[in-house]
Protein backbone atom coordinates (compact mmCIF):
# COMPACT_ATOMS: atom_id res chain seq x y z
CA UNK A 1 0.00 0.00 0.00
CA UNK A 2 1.54 3.53 -0.65
CA UNK A 3 2.44 5.48 1.60
CA UNK A 4 1.18 9.03 2.17
CA UNK A 5 3.02 12.04 0.89
CA UNK A 6 5.54 13.45 3.32
CA UNK A 7 7.40 16.98 3.05
CA UNK A 8 11.27 16.38 3.59
CA UNK A 9 13.67 19.12 3.95
CA UNK A 10 16.73 18.76 1.43
CA UNK A 11 19.94 21.44 1.39
CA UNK A 12 17.30 23.91 2.63
CA UNK A 13 14.70 22.95 -0.22
CA UNK A 14 11.15 21.74 1.19
CA UNK A 15 10.23 18.84 -0.99
CA UNK A 16 6.93 16.64 -1.36
CA UNK A 17 8.44 13.14 -1.42
CA UNK A 18 5.75 10.42 -2.27
CA UNK A 19 5.45 6.69 -3.72
CA UNK A 20 1.84 6.70 -4.93
CA UNK A 21 2.22 5.05 -8.55
CA UNK A 22 -1.22 6.54 -9.45
CA UNK A 23 -0.10 10.13 -8.37
CA UNK A 24 3.14 9.34 -10.23
CA UNK A 25 1.23 8.35 -13.58
CA UNK A 26 -0.48 11.82 -13.62
CA UNK A 27 3.26 13.31 -12.83
CA UNK A 28 4.76 11.54 -15.53
CA UNK A 29 2.42 11.38 -18.31
CA UNK A 30 1.38 15.88 -18.27
CA UNK A 31 -1.59 15.83 -16.20
CA UNK A 32 0.22 18.16 -13.58
CA UNK A 33 2.35 20.95 -15.15
CA UNK A 34 5.34 21.53 -14.04
CA UNK A 35 8.80 21.32 -15.40
CA UNK A 36 11.91 19.46 -14.61
CA UNK A 37 14.08 19.59 -11.91
CA UNK A 38 17.40 20.40 -13.58
CA UNK A 39 15.51 23.43 -14.54
CA UNK A 40 15.60 24.84 -11.54
CA UNK A 41 17.59 27.92 -10.67
CA UNK A 42 20.08 25.70 -8.15
CA UNK A 43 21.75 24.74 -11.86
CA UNK A 44 22.12 28.45 -13.23
CA UNK A 45 23.71 28.47 -16.28
CA UNK A 46 25.37 24.85 -16.01
CA UNK A 47 22.67 23.23 -17.72
CA UNK A 48 21.52 26.51 -20.18
CA UNK A 49 22.57 24.46 -23.46
CA UNK A 50 20.68 21.17 -22.41
CA UNK A 51 17.41 21.68 -23.94
CA UNK A 52 16.20 18.23 -23.09
CA UNK A 53 15.22 19.77 -19.96
CA UNK A 54 13.17 21.87 -21.51
CA UNK A 55 9.05 21.09 -20.92
CA UNK A 56 6.30 21.21 -23.13
CA UNK A 57 6.47 21.55 -26.60
CA UNK A 58 10.19 22.70 -26.92
CA UNK A 59 10.94 19.01 -25.34
CA UNK A 60 8.77 17.17 -27.33
CA UNK A 61 10.14 19.09 -30.71
CA UNK A 62 13.73 17.88 -29.38
CA UNK A 63 12.92 14.24 -28.01
CA UNK A 64 11.55 14.06 -31.61
CA UNK A 65 13.91 14.59 -33.56
CA UNK A 66 16.92 13.11 -31.66
CA UNK A 67 14.78 9.45 -30.78
CA UNK A 68 15.54 7.30 -34.31
CA UNK A 69 19.29 6.70 -32.90
CA UNK A 70 18.08 4.89 -29.57
CA UNK A 71 15.54 2.85 -31.59
CA UNK A 72 16.38 -1.00 -30.90
CA UNK A 73 16.79 -1.47 -34.58
CA UNK A 74 19.21 1.45 -35.33
CA UNK A 75 21.26 0.67 -32.44
CA UNK A 76 22.47 -3.23 -33.89
CA UNK A 77 25.01 -0.99 -35.34
CA UNK A 78 26.61 -0.32 -32.14
CA UNK A 79 26.45 -3.70 -31.07
CA UNK A 80 29.45 -5.01 -32.58
CA UNK A 81 31.57 -1.79 -30.76
CA UNK A 82 29.61 -2.58 -26.81
CA UNK A 83 30.55 -5.82 -27.58
CA UNK A 84 34.46 -5.31 -29.07
CA UNK A 85 34.37 -2.54 -25.22
CA UNK A 86 33.07 -5.18 -22.87
CA UNK A 87 35.47 -8.12 -22.40
CA UNK A 88 38.86 -5.77 -22.36
CA UNK A 89 36.90 -3.80 -19.43
CA UNK A 90 36.22 -6.78 -17.76
CA UNK A 91 39.70 -8.75 -18.15
CA UNK A 92 41.31 -5.49 -16.60
CA UNK A 93 39.15 -5.81 -13.60
CA UNK A 94 40.12 -9.64 -13.05
CA UNK A 95 43.81 -7.70 -13.38
CA UNK A 96 43.44 -5.40 -10.88
CA UNK A 97 41.65 -8.11 -8.77
CA UNK A 98 44.05 -10.41 -8.96
CA UNK A 99 46.67 -7.85 -7.81
CA UNK A 100 45.09 -6.79 -5.03
CA UNK A 101 44.50 -8.54 -1.78
CA UNK A 102 41.33 -6.85 -0.66
CA UNK A 103 39.13 -6.61 -4.26
CA UNK A 104 38.82 -3.70 -6.31
CA UNK A 105 36.21 -1.35 -6.75
CA UNK A 106 34.93 -1.88 -10.21
CA UNK A 107 33.34 1.56 -10.75
CA UNK A 108 36.15 3.43 -12.02
CA UNK A 109 36.86 0.59 -14.73
CA UNK A 110 33.08 0.94 -15.55
CA UNK A 111 33.12 4.79 -15.28
CA UNK A 112 35.59 4.48 -18.55
CA UNK A 113 33.86 1.72 -20.14
CA UNK A 114 30.46 3.78 -19.78
CA UNK A 115 31.99 7.00 -21.15
CA UNK A 116 33.62 5.07 -24.13
CA UNK A 117 30.10 3.34 -25.06
CA UNK A 118 28.94 6.69 -25.36
CA UNK A 119 31.70 8.19 -27.56
CA UNK A 120 31.30 4.94 -29.70
CA UNK A 121 27.32 5.67 -29.99
CA UNK A 122 28.30 9.33 -30.96
CA UNK A 123 30.72 8.75 -33.15
CA UNK A 124 31.89 4.82 -33.48
CA UNK A 125 35.05 3.59 -32.75
CA UNK A 126 36.84 3.76 -36.02
CA UNK A 127 35.51 7.56 -36.72
CA UNK A 128 38.20 10.09 -36.90
CA UNK A 129 36.61 11.77 -34.20
CA UNK A 130 36.52 9.26 -31.20
CA UNK A 131 39.88 10.11 -29.60
CA UNK A 132 38.88 13.58 -29.18
CA UNK A 133 35.69 12.68 -27.75
CA UNK A 134 36.93 9.80 -25.83
CA UNK A 135 39.53 12.02 -24.20
CA UNK A 136 37.07 14.44 -22.76
CA UNK A 137 36.58 11.84 -19.78
CA UNK A 138 38.24 14.25 -17.18
CA UNK A 139 36.47 17.66 -18.80
CA UNK A 140 33.56 15.80 -17.59
CA UNK A 141 34.29 14.62 -14.18
CA UNK A 142 34.98 18.57 -13.91
CA UNK A 143 31.57 19.59 -15.31
CA UNK A 144 29.44 17.30 -13.50
CA UNK A 145 31.27 18.40 -9.98
CA UNK A 146 30.45 21.62 -10.72
CA UNK A 147 26.82 20.88 -11.45
CA UNK A 148 26.43 19.32 -7.76
CA UNK A 149 29.00 22.25 -6.08
CA UNK A 150 26.60 24.91 -7.69
CA UNK A 151 23.21 22.85 -5.74
CA UNK A 152 24.47 24.51 -2.43
CA UNK A 153 22.89 28.32 -1.81
CA UNK A 154 25.15 30.83 -3.31
CA UNK A 155 27.40 31.65 -0.49
CA UNK A 156 28.63 28.45 0.27
CA UNK A 157 28.95 27.74 -3.21
CA UNK A 158 31.42 31.13 -3.51
CA UNK A 159 33.07 30.40 0.25
CA UNK A 160 34.39 26.44 -0.78
CA UNK A 161 33.78 25.50 -4.11
CA UNK A 162 34.51 28.92 -6.22
CA UNK A 163 37.18 27.19 -8.54
CA UNK A 164 34.99 23.80 -8.94
CA UNK A 165 32.54 26.05 -10.26
CA UNK A 166 35.04 27.89 -12.18
CA UNK A 167 36.91 24.68 -13.42
CA UNK A 168 33.50 23.20 -14.69
CA UNK A 169 32.94 25.98 -16.20
CA UNK A 170 35.72 25.95 -18.60
CA UNK A 171 35.08 22.26 -18.74
CA UNK A 172 32.06 22.59 -20.31
CA UNK A 173 32.92 24.81 -23.36
CA UNK A 174 35.73 22.26 -24.19
CA UNK A 175 33.38 19.40 -24.22
CA UNK A 176 31.03 21.76 -26.53
CA UNK A 177 33.34 22.92 -28.45
CA UNK A 178 34.82 19.34 -29.78
CA UNK A 179 31.39 18.22 -30.28
CA UNK A 180 30.15 21.55 -32.70
CA UNK A 181 33.88 20.77 -34.69
CA UNK A 182 32.49 17.29 -34.91
CA UNK A 183 29.10 18.28 -36.26
CA UNK A 184 30.79 20.96 -39.12
CA UNK A 185 33.13 18.08 -40.28
CA UNK A 186 31.15 15.52 -39.82
CA UNK A 187 27.84 18.16 -42.12
CA UNK A 188 30.58 18.84 -44.65
CA UNK A 189 31.35 15.18 -44.96
CA UNK A 190 27.80 14.18 -45.66
CA UNK A 191 27.23 16.61 -47.41
CA UNK A 192 30.19 15.00 -50.18
CA UNK A 193 28.41 11.97 -50.17
CA UNK A 194 29.97 9.97 -47.40
CA UNK A 195 27.63 7.82 -45.28
CA UNK A 196 28.02 7.10 -41.54
CA UNK A 197 26.09 5.12 -39.08
CA UNK A 198 26.24 6.66 -35.69
CA UNK A 199 24.12 8.67 -33.60
CA UNK A 200 25.94 12.12 -34.57
CA UNK A 201 25.36 11.85 -38.08
CA UNK A 202 21.52 10.71 -37.26
CA UNK A 203 21.41 14.22 -35.45
CA UNK A 204 22.57 16.20 -38.11
CA UNK A 205 20.31 14.31 -40.77
CA UNK A 206 16.64 14.54 -38.30
CA UNK A 207 14.24 17.31 -39.05
CA UNK A 208 10.42 17.70 -38.06
CA UNK A 209 7.65 17.99 -40.03
CA UNK A 210 7.76 22.06 -40.13
CA UNK A 211 11.68 21.56 -41.70
CA UNK A 212 13.83 22.54 -38.24
CA UNK A 213 16.52 20.52 -37.70
CA UNK A 214 18.63 19.98 -35.10
CA UNK A 215 21.41 22.94 -34.29
CA UNK A 216 25.00 22.13 -33.57
CA UNK A 217 24.34 23.73 -29.85
CA UNK A 218 21.44 21.08 -29.55
CA UNK A 219 23.35 18.15 -30.55
CA UNK A 220 26.54 19.25 -28.03
CA UNK A 221 24.09 19.58 -25.12
CA UNK A 222 22.75 15.55 -26.48
CA UNK A 223 26.20 14.82 -25.59
CA UNK A 224 26.26 16.40 -22.12
CA UNK A 225 22.58 15.00 -21.77
CA UNK A 226 24.06 11.40 -22.87
CA UNK A 227 27.25 11.69 -20.26
CA UNK A 228 25.10 12.85 -17.82
CA UNK A 229 22.77 9.53 -17.71
CA UNK A 230 25.83 7.04 -18.34
CA UNK A 231 28.70 8.21 -16.63
CA UNK A 232 29.02 7.76 -12.84
CA UNK A 233 30.88 10.70 -10.84
CA UNK A 234 33.02 10.52 -8.29
CA UNK A 235 31.07 13.69 -6.84
CA UNK A 236 32.48 12.60 -3.33
CA UNK A 237 36.00 13.35 -3.80
CA UNK A 238 35.35 17.07 -3.77
CA UNK A 239 32.21 17.38 -1.60
CA UNK A 240 31.68 15.47 1.37
CA UNK A 241 28.93 13.26 0.83
CA UNK A 242 26.88 14.51 3.69
CA UNK A 243 26.39 17.55 1.76
CA UNK A 244 25.44 15.92 -1.06
CA UNK A 245 21.62 16.90 -2.22
CA UNK A 246 21.23 13.88 -4.28
CA UNK A 247 22.82 10.50 -4.89
CA UNK A 248 23.05 10.48 -9.06
CA UNK A 249 23.13 6.60 -10.10
CA UNK A 250 23.94 6.30 -13.45
CA UNK A 251 24.47 2.90 -15.85
CA UNK A 252 28.25 2.76 -14.51
CA UNK A 253 27.01 2.35 -11.15
CA UNK A 254 24.29 0.19 -12.55
CA UNK A 255 26.80 -1.64 -13.69
CA UNK A 256 28.53 -2.43 -10.82
CA UNK A 257 25.26 -3.36 -9.00
CA UNK A 258 24.54 -6.05 -11.13
CA UNK A 259 28.20 -7.59 -10.26
CA UNK A 260 27.45 -7.31 -7.34
CA UNK A 261 24.15 -9.22 -7.73
CA UNK A 262 25.68 -11.97 -9.22
CA UNK A 263 28.10 -12.94 -6.54
CA UNK A 264 26.05 -12.37 -3.50
CA UNK A 265 22.26 -12.25 -4.28
CA UNK A 266 21.01 -14.69 -7.04
CA UNK A 267 20.37 -17.76 -5.78
CA UNK A 268 22.57 -20.68 -6.95
CA UNK A 269 19.96 -22.59 -8.71
CA UNK A 270 19.25 -19.40 -10.76
CA UNK A 271 23.56 -18.69 -11.25
CA UNK A 272 23.24 -21.90 -12.75
CA UNK A 273 20.16 -21.61 -15.33
CA UNK A 274 21.77 -17.96 -16.15
CA UNK A 275 25.47 -19.20 -16.96
CA UNK A 276 23.78 -22.23 -18.82
CA UNK A 277 22.01 -20.09 -20.48
CA UNK A 278 24.82 -17.29 -21.49
CA UNK A 279 27.04 -20.98 -22.21
CA UNK A 280 24.83 -22.04 -24.72
CA UNK A 281 24.71 -19.06 -26.74
CA UNK A 282 27.95 -19.17 -28.18
CA UNK A 283 30.19 -15.79 -28.98
CA UNK A 284 26.79 -13.75 -29.40
CA UNK A 285 27.84 -12.08 -32.89
CA UNK A 286 24.80 -9.89 -33.08
CA UNK A 287 22.05 -8.36 -30.68
CA UNK A 288 19.72 -10.70 -32.05
CA UNK A 289 21.12 -13.89 -30.14
CA UNK A 290 20.45 -10.99 -26.97
CA UNK A 291 17.45 -10.74 -27.14
CA UNK A 292 16.99 -14.63 -27.12
CA UNK A 293 17.79 -15.60 -23.36
CA UNK A 294 15.49 -15.23 -20.94
CA UNK A 295 17.30 -15.95 -17.95
CA UNK A 296 19.51 -13.22 -19.02
CA UNK A 297 16.58 -10.66 -19.58
CA UNK A 298 15.09 -11.52 -15.93
CA UNK A 299 18.33 -11.22 -13.98
CA UNK A 300 18.58 -7.63 -15.38
CA UNK A 301 14.94 -6.86 -15.13
CA UNK A 302 14.97 -7.90 -11.52
CA UNK A 303 18.71 -5.85 -10.67
CA UNK A 304 16.80 -3.17 -12.13
CA UNK A 305 13.46 -4.13 -9.60
CA UNK A 306 16.34 -3.92 -6.61
CA UNK A 307 18.42 -1.09 -7.83
CA UNK A 308 16.49 1.40 -9.45
CA UNK A 309 18.67 3.44 -12.06
CA UNK A 310 16.96 6.91 -11.40
CA UNK A 311 15.33 6.31 -8.01
CA UNK A 312 13.98 9.64 -8.36
CA UNK A 313 12.61 11.78 -10.87
CA UNK A 314 11.79 15.26 -9.59
CA UNK A 315 9.60 17.98 -10.83
CA UNK A 316 8.87 21.65 -10.35
CA UNK A 317 5.01 22.57 -10.35
CA UNK A 318 4.86 25.40 -13.14
CA UNK A 319 1.46 26.30 -11.63
CA UNK A 320 -0.49 26.51 -8.69
CA UNK A 321 -2.12 22.95 -8.53
CA UNK A 322 -4.70 20.02 -6.69
CA UNK A 323 -3.22 17.22 -5.47
CA UNK A 324 -5.71 15.08 -3.72
CA UNK A 325 -7.56 18.16 -2.71
CA UNK A 326 -4.45 19.92 -1.59
CA UNK A 327 -3.85 22.88 -3.19
CA UNK A 328 -0.04 23.46 -3.74
CA UNK A 329 1.87 26.39 -5.26
CA UNK A 330 3.37 26.91 -7.96
CA UNK A 331 7.33 26.43 -7.01
CA UNK A 332 6.96 23.14 -5.21
CA UNK A 333 9.35 20.39 -5.62
CA UNK A 334 7.90 17.34 -6.00
CA UNK A 335 9.61 13.93 -5.31
CA UNK A 336 8.44 10.90 -6.88
CA UNK A 337 10.60 8.12 -4.73
CA UNK A 338 10.92 5.04 -7.15
CA UNK A 339 12.94 3.23 -4.95
CA UNK A 340 9.68 2.38 -2.47
CA UNK A 341 7.82 1.40 -5.15
CA UNK A 342 9.55 -1.86 -5.56
CA UNK A 343 7.97 -2.94 -2.32
CA UNK A 344 4.50 -2.38 -2.73
CA UNK A 345 2.95 -4.96 -4.79
CA UNK A 346 6.10 -7.69 -5.27
CA UNK A 347 6.26 -9.30 -1.81
CA UNK A 348 9.31 -10.36 0.00
CA UNK A 349 12.54 -8.30 -1.32
CA UNK A 350 13.70 -11.60 -2.53
CA UNK A 351 16.11 -11.56 -5.57
CA UNK A 352 14.48 -14.59 -7.43
CA UNK A 353 14.55 -14.36 -11.53
CA UNK A 354 10.87 -16.02 -11.40
CA UNK A 355 9.87 -12.31 -11.05
CA UNK A 356 10.34 -11.77 -14.98
CA UNK A 357 9.87 -15.50 -16.61
CA UNK A 358 6.31 -17.06 -17.26
CA UNK A 359 3.56 -15.89 -18.72
CA UNK A 360 2.89 -13.29 -15.73
CA UNK A 361 5.95 -11.77 -15.16
CA UNK A 362 6.47 -8.35 -13.12
CA UNK A 363 6.57 -5.44 -14.96
CA UNK A 364 3.83 -6.87 -16.72
CA UNK A 365 1.15 -7.17 -13.77
CA UNK A 366 2.22 -4.56 -11.99
CA UNK A 367 3.78 -2.05 -14.37
CA UNK A 368 3.17 0.97 -12.24
CA UNK A 369 5.27 -0.30 -9.73
CA UNK A 370 8.25 -1.54 -12.30
CA UNK A 371 9.29 2.12 -13.63
CA UNK A 372 13.27 1.77 -13.85
CA UNK A 373 13.54 4.32 -16.84
CA UNK A 374 10.92 6.34 -16.07
CA UNK A 375 7.74 7.04 -17.76
CA UNK A 376 5.38 9.14 -20.23
CA UNK A 377 7.28 11.66 -22.35
CA UNK A 378 10.15 11.83 -20.17
CA UNK A 379 10.76 7.66 -20.64
CA UNK A 380 14.84 7.45 -20.77
CA UNK A 381 15.74 7.69 -24.33
CA UNK A 382 18.85 5.97 -23.94
CA UNK A 383 17.51 2.61 -21.43
CA UNK A 384 18.17 0.25 -24.44
CA UNK A 385 21.65 1.39 -24.97
CA UNK A 386 22.08 1.14 -21.20
CA UNK A 387 20.32 -2.68 -21.51
CA UNK A 388 23.00 -3.31 -24.53
CA UNK A 389 25.95 -2.44 -22.12
CA UNK A 390 24.29 -4.25 -19.00
CA UNK A 391 23.78 -7.43 -20.79
CA UNK A 392 26.96 -7.19 -22.81
CA UNK A 393 28.85 -7.13 -19.37
CA UNK A 394 26.86 -9.65 -17.39
CA UNK A 395 27.31 -12.55 -20.40
CA UNK A 396 31.29 -12.00 -20.52
CA UNK A 397 31.46 -11.78 -16.85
Amino acid sequence: MAQSPVWINLAGIRILEFTDPALMRRLFVGKIHNIHLFRAPQFGSMLSDCGIFESGQVHRRLRALCAKPFSKSVLKFNYESVRNLSAPTLEQMANLSALSKHGVDPLPTLQTFTFKVICAFMVSTNSQHFAKFESLEADYMLFAQSIIAGLFPGWVTNLFFAKTVSDGKAAKARILLVVKEACAERRAAMMGGEQFEDALSSFIDAKDESGDFLTDDDVAGLFLVLLMAGFETYLHQKIPADLLMFEFRRTSKQLSIMLHSLAFLISETDLKALVDEVNMAGALDSDVTLDGLPHLDAFVKESLRHFNVIPIAGRILSENTVIDGVELAAGTVLYPNRDMCRFMASGPDYFELSNFLGESPFDKTSPMNYLPFGYGERLCLGMNLAKLEVRLIVKFN
